[in-house]
């Protein structure tokens, strides 16, 4: 199986959690480039968007806003199967 050099950028632990959000579904599209990350139920209370903004990926949770890597951000990647890899980048 190929690797995804992307996912594998993550730490185990939030390539973990982004698989999670995705096998409870808790990734929802709003548009083409707007997505909301549900909370992990009985985890956190907290709903977050990840949007594409001019080509860069953002996201509302404390990492994002820092403009850093986060779960939210991998688990669009892989909710949408990477089709937007080559648009990949950080505000």
């Amino acid at each position: 199986m190929k690797t995804d050099p992307y996912v594998e950028s993550f730490p185990r632990s939030m390539r973990y959690k982004a698989q999670k959000l995705l096998r409870l579904s808790r990734v929802a599209k709003i548009t083409s480039d707007i997505y909301r990350i549900l909370p992990i139920l009985g985890y956190n209370k907290t709903d977050y968007t990840v949007k594409w903004i001019m080509g860069k990926l953002t996201c509302t949770c404390q990492r994002g806003r820092k403009a850093r890597q986060c779960s939210h951000m991998l688990a669009v990647h892989l909710f949408t199967g990477g089709t937007q890899e080559k648009q990949l980048q950080f505000c």
